[in-house]
C-alpha cells in the first residue's frame, strides 16, 4: 500500500472514498480513505459536516436516455457556504438524485466529475457527470435534482449535533497531513459514556454530538434510537462492568 492505515499523507494517495483491501481474511474491520477538514481526535467519530450542496435544482438542457452528462442550474444559495459557488470536481465521489415529474419516481447515481460554478447574476450552469445513465429521458419540466458531496471529504471531529459520523480517523490527521483511513465497520475503541453495555442485554450504542458513544437509553431524546446508531458492545468484564469499552462499529461494511 502507498499509504497503510496507521499513515497520514500531504498528498492525495487514493480517491476519497476508496475502501481498503483487507488481506486477513479473519480481520472484522473495514476502512476508507477521507481527507480531514481540521484537526482530527482519533477517540471520536469523525463527521460528515459538508452540507448539501445543490437543493432542488432545474435541468438546463434535456438528456436522452443513455447519456451521463446532466446539466443543472445552480442557484445563488447553493454551495458550502451559500454563495452559488461550487469548485470543479467538488462534488465527485458524492451522489446526485434526479426527480421525475408527477407521478414522481427518483433515481440515485454516484458523481464522477464536474464543472465549476462561480455564483454570478445568481443562477449558473454546472454539468454533472453520473457513473451510470439515468433510465429515461429528461426533459427540462418538472425534473429535478439535488446533489451531495463525497462523504469522506472534509470530515471534522467535534460538537456537531446536525452531522452523521462516518468513520473513526485511525490517525491524528492535521490540514497540513489530512489524508487519512477511517474505520467504518468492527471492532474498535471510541470515547465512552462510562454506560456502555452495563445492565441486562444493555448492547446498542449511539454516537454523541460530540462523536463519542453512549448507551442507547429511550428515556433520553438525545441518546435513543433518534440518535445516530454506532453498534454493540462486545466483551464485558468478568463481572459484568464496562472494561474499555471495545464495541463493534457499524457505519459501512
Amino acid at each position: 500500500m502507498k499509504q497503510d492505515i496507521d499513515e497520514v499523507s500531504a498528498i492525495q494517495r487514493y480517491p476519497i472514498g476508496f475502501k481498503y483491501p483487507i488481506k486477513n481474511p479473519l480481520d472484522l474491520r473495514s476502512f476508507y480513505y477521507g481527507k480531514a477538514g481540521a484537526a482530527l481526535n482519533t477517540n471520536f467519530g469523525a463527521k460528515s459536516v459538508v452540507p448539501q450542496l445543490v437543493n432542488f435544482a432545474s435541468i438546463n438542457a434535456p438528456m436522452a436516455q443513455g447519456d451521463v452528462l446532466l446539466a443543472i442550474d445552480v442557484a445563488l444559495t447553493d454551495g458550502a457556504e451559500g454563495d452559488g459557488v461550487i469548485g470543479k470536481d467538488e462534488l465527485a465521489g458524492g451522489y446526485l438524485t434526479l426527480f421525475t415529474p408527477a407521478p414522481m419516481h427518483s433515481f440515485t447515481r454516484m458523481i464522477v466529475a464536474n464543472t465549476a460554478t462561480t455564483g454570478a447574476g445568481g443562477v449558473t450552469v454546472m454539468v454533472v457527470t453520473v457513473d451510470k445513465p439515468f433510465p429515461v429521458d429528461v426533459v427540462v419540466l418538472n425534473f429535478h435534482a439535488e446533489c451531495m458531496a463525497n462523504p469522506y471529504a472534509g470530515v471534522q471531529t467535534g460538537n456537531f449535533s446536525l452531522a452523521s459520523v462516518v468513520g473513526i480517523p485511525t490517525m491524528p490527521a492535521t490540514l497540513a497531513l489530512p489524508f487519512l483511513w477511517l474505520q467504518t465497520w468492527g471492532p474498535v475503541w471510541v470515547n465512552p459514556s462510562m454506560n456502555e453495555g452495563i445492565g441486562l442485554s444493555n448492547r446498542e450504542v449511539c454516537f454523541m454530538a460530540n462523536g463519542g458513544i453512549s448507551m442507547i437509553d429511550v428515556a433520553n431524546a438525545n441518546y435513543s434510537h433518534q440518535a445516530q446508531r454506532a453498534g454493540f458492545i462486545l466483551p464485558n468484564l468478568r463481572d459484568g462492568s464496562e472494561g474499555a469499552p471495545f464495541f463493534f462499529l457499524q457505519i459501512t461494511p
